[in-house]
């Protein structure tokens, strides 16, 4: 490729940052190196005043498409705005963007000279006395756009014709004739379609196209310049490849588009982020979320508290679109590798009308690679740490397809349990924690673009998991507990986009899950009764369950242009849930306690399948229906306002005050959503929303059953006159984008409010066999939220987010409504560092703070408890590619092994909490084609 040599005037404000940098770098100290990018930060911020250009790039365009360019010139004036293009091994060529009104200008590639596989651009102003400066991007490093499609065939090269000559007399030869001039390139005006987000992109409210001041003008070459012949195909993709893999050195200095006009402030972490964290399961990821707070119990399981409240069925996770709660107790296998995940998606609050109920503190959506090539990575560390992982896609024609797998296994690191629930009855024994664990995740997709019939794409996708309780099931550790969870899940849809630029589609869905879980509530050879050897459990007092559920259903939506710059987005969802099987079997009699010898359904328990009448049970079985519009406006430019509502009809069952069902019955209920966003400047994006989401109970909530006996006393069973739950929540936000040279600073800050009413909670009232109960008066948070990132180079980053809540069950006593057993207080920041060409250094630190008992009754009162804050500190050494294929790094996780616990179900019998995981490292080699 052609190099434009033309200097590049540098401002004395970034003249004095490269020195700083350069210091630091020499001297290889992290200490010198964040006092030198302070210094940057402040040294930069003032020397904004250079001629710039504020433009976002696109990452991707349409073949045979003209691609629209705007942007505002600030700093200074010029005589002409000028693009320089070029393919892959082309020369620059010129084509000038046209001044609008103010400092706005605009337009038009043509068509024609958008051919696969990709252009790549740069934009320089010229003064009134020639002079030329680069404003956004250089020559040396442009912005690099992909455009998806086959590169034409390279063009047939003439052969020169024969001289013609005399027999037996030298031949001259006779110039070649002059090719014919080529006609003059004709430029069509067409707009492209806007492209909407389906299921398995970001789960967002889109708004309609933005009304014009003026038609894009005609683009005029500066100066024509001649263009290459084409080369072979092969050598078009391997060019794009290498720079496409470059990180785009454009200055964005305003707001994307989809980001200023969205009402919400969700998190994306990419794939590439999530490297530069130092985490390896989606879990860890999540911890680092401001607004979120991850924990784990005493069985093992990884819960998520969004904004202080924390409830397995009022967050959704979806995995590329597709529900992975469980329909029986809310809870999802969602704990899974990074490693082959393009993004993470997370939605706080009643975040989306177009995903379903469940959507109730938040959504979380994983999404894998889609990206066409072959990935490879494996991983060991301390405590037998063993995992494997393989992405690829392939496309073929019109066809792609897709597969991805993930196994890990470890056993997990033993840590102490000070105490437990049988230490008052039995003699000193040990107590360690058990962290055993195989997951198996494996997917394979395809997909078929008919073109103008639009795309069909089907997946299916199997997860497996194998563990240990971390404790056990409730208050004693039970080390041979054994927790097994397979889900099989499928779905099918078809898209067609629409001229105007909207799209219709529908799709199917399957999901079946099934969960044995053996738990050990005693440990070998206890004894019942002293002196009594047929009390004595040889295998330790168990108790089995099993429950498979199964669901289906089918969505269809549309989004449509309309008039008077509105899009209207209308969608109809309709589901139906079933539990397929259900058992409780135990070694021991409730209330005597006996040993029964073997696993058997004890008496006295009525499943949820069962309706204690001889039929089948109401909670078992869920219907719901859903519809949604909401529609996106933009009066002017700078505002844009969303509102829509959903309205779903869920199928849910009743009981009396004795527990008796009595039948079921369809319950409507009603989520209004309106939002706006202004953008006084294209750097600064203010936004507010309202939201509205239904809860239904789980069926675990309504008709759960366990044995009363001994081991299970404070234990949570089914209310089956427990009602469905309302959240209202609204926030209102802001963020600011800002150039600093080649890099940019990105700030963000969000107060929310949300109050949940007749919210489902546990709360222990007697110390025996406790129902779930609603809260008639609610439960409420409200808090603050803010972030920022600052991104020197493609290579060095530091970012910091904080966050406060301030959680309240309102029907609690004044004196005891704060919720405490969250922190309130959250901190985390990190830096990623070049360390030469080759190697990069990864910091990350979180920060939470002191957790203590909540005391909504007399028994969290007395079951008072205490956790420390913590800190923990991750430190990471990766490389870049090597030999353009293959990536090594080192991972060190809690290196300073700092002891912190989580909260547990009885903080009286388990008096030091749930012990957390000490100091790991990890290495880790990746190899992708």
């Amino acid at each position: 490729m052609g190099v434009d040599e033309r200097p590049t005037r540098v401002s004395p404000g970034q003249i004095s940052t490269l020195a700083l940098l350069a210091t630091a770098t020499e001297h290889r100290r992290p200490v010198r190196l964040l006092l030198a990018v302070g210094l940057t930060v402040a040294v930069v911020a003032g020397a904004q005043s250079r001629l710039s250009f504020l433009h976002t790039a696109p990452t991707e365009a349409t073949a045979g498409e003209p691609l629209s360019l705007d942007g505002s010139l600030v700093g200074g004036d010029a005589a002409k705005v000028i693009v320089h293009v070029r393919g892959p091994g082309e020369p620059w060529e010129e084509y000038s963007l046209e001044l609008q009104y103010g400092d706005l200008y605009r337009g038009a590639l043509p068509a024609s000279r958008l051919v696969p596989p990709g252009i790549e651009y740069w934009i320089e102003a010229v003064s009134s006395s020639g002079e030329r400066a680069p404003i956004f991007a250089t020559a040396r490093q442009p912005v690099r756009v992909i455009i998806p499609g086959d590169a034409p065939a390279p063009a047939p090269v003439a052969e020169a014709p024969k001289p013609k000559c005399k027999k037996g007399k030298k031949c001259k030869d006779e110039p070649l004739p002059e090719p014919a001039p080529a006609p003059a390139p004709v430029i069509e005006k067409k707009e492209k379609p806007a492209e909407w987000v389906d299921s398995d992109r970001p789960v967002e409210m889109k708004e309609p196209p933005r009304a014009e001041p003026a038609p894009a003008p005609v683009v005029q070459r500066a100066e024509p310049k001649p263009v290459k012949q084409a080369k072979p195909q092969t050598e078009l993709e391997e060019e794009l490849a290498l720079y496409g893999a470059e990180a785009t050195a454009g200055v964005a200095q305003r707001i994307d588009e989809k980001t200023r006009v969205s009402p919400l402030t969700p998190t994306v972490l990419t794939h590439r982020q999530l490297r530069e964290l130092g985490v390896r399961y989606v879990h860890e990821a999540l911890d680092l979320v401001p607004g979120v707070s991850v924990s784990r119990d005493v069985q093992g399981n990884w819960r998520v508290a969004m904004r202080g409240l924390r409830s397995e069925a009022e967050l959704l996770f979806t995995l590329n679109g597709q529900k992975l709660n469980n329909f029986y107790d809310g809870m999802a296998l969602a704990n899974l590798p990074i490693d082959n995940l393009e993004r993470i998606e997370v939605y706080r609050g009643p975040a989306t009308a177009d995903v379903g109920l469940g959507n109730v503190t938040g959504v979380i959506n994983l999404v894998t690679r889609r990206d066409d090539g072959f990935r490879a990575s494996a991983s060991a560390g301390l405590y037998e740490t063993f995992d494997g992982h393989l992405n690829g896609a392939l496309t073929i024609g019109a066809v792609k397809l897709l597969a991805d797998v993930d196994v890990a296994s470890q056993r997990g690191q033993r840590k102490s349990v000070f105490r437990d629930g049988l230490d008052t009855a039995t003699v000193q024994r040990p107590k360690l924690t058990s962290d055993k664990r195989l997951l198996i995740n494996a997917g394979l997709g395809v997909e078929l673009d008919l073109e103008n019939a639009g795309v069909i794409d089907a997946s299916g996708r199997l997860l497996y998991e194998n563990r240990s309780a971390l404790i056990g099931l409730f208050d004693v550790v039970g080390p041979d507990s054994q927790l097994e969870w397979l889900t099989v899940q499928a779905q099918a849809g078809w898209k067609k986009p629409l001229d105007n630029g909207g799209f219709i589609s529908i799709r199917g869905f399957f999901d079946q899950q099934a969960t044995n879980r053996l738990w050990q509530l005693a440990p070998d050879g206890w004894q019942v009764r002293p002196g009594d050897p047929t009390s004595i459990f040889a295998d330790g007092v168990l108790e089995q369950h099993n429950v498979g559920v199964r669901g289906f259903g089918v969505q269809g939506r549309g989004e449509f242009n309309l008039p008077f710059n509105n899009r209207l987005a209308v969608g109809v969802q309709v589901e139906q849930q079933s539990i397929f099987q259900a058992s409780l079997l135990a070694n021991s009699e409730p209330v005597t306690n006996d040993n029964l010898g073997e696993l058997q359904r004890p008496d006295g328990i009525r499943l949820p399948t069962e309706d204690g009448k001889g039929g089948r049970g109401p909670a078992a079985d869920r219907f719901s229906a859903g519809l949604w519009v909401y529609d996106t406006w933009t009066p002017v430019d700078l505002v844009s306002i969303q509102g829509g509502v959903r309205v779903d009809f869920t199928q849910l069952p009743r009981g009396d005050e004795r527990g008796q069902w009595l039948a079921s019955t369809v319950v409507p209920s009603f989520g209004p959503r309106i939002g706006i966003t202004v953008t006084p400047v294209r750097s600064l994006v203010l936004r507010g929303n309202y939201g509205r989401s239904f809860r239904a109970p789980t069926p675990q909530e309504f008709a759960a059953t366990v044995p009363n006996n001994d081991f299970n006393q404070g234990r949570f069973v089914g209310n089956p006159q427990l009602q469905g739950a309302y959240i209202d929540a609204a926030e209102a936000g802001a963020e600011y984008l800002q150039g600093l040279g080649e890099g940019k600073l990105r700030l963000r800050g969000t107060f929310f409010f949300e109050r949940i009413t007749n919210a489902i909670v546990q709360i222990d009232t007697s110390g025996n066999l406790v129902p779930y109960a609603n809260r008639p008066l609610g439960v409420q948070a409200l808090g603050l939220e803010g972030e920022a990132r600052l991104e020197l180079t493609s290579r060095m980053n530091f970012w910091l987010n904080a966050s406060w809540v301030r959680a309240e069950d309102l029907t609690a006593p004044t004196q005891s409504r704060i919720l405490t057993d969250v922190p309130q207080i959250r901190a985390n920041g990190g830096a990623s560092l070049p360390l030469g060409p080759w190697l990069n250094l990864d910091l990350v630190a979180r920060f939470a703070s002191e957790r203590r008992n909540n005391s909504r009754s007399v028994l969290e009162l007395i079951r008072r408890y205490t956790l420390p804050g913590y800190a923990t500190f991750t430190a990471q050494l990766r490389t870049e590619p090597l030999f353009d294929h293959l990536e090594l790094l080192v991972l060190g996780q809690n290196v300073f092994n700092f002891e912190y616990s989580d909260d547990a179900t009885r903080p009286d019998r388990v008096t030091n909490g749930v012990p957390r995981e000490s100091w790991n490292v990890f290495a880790q080699a990746r190899v992708g084609f």
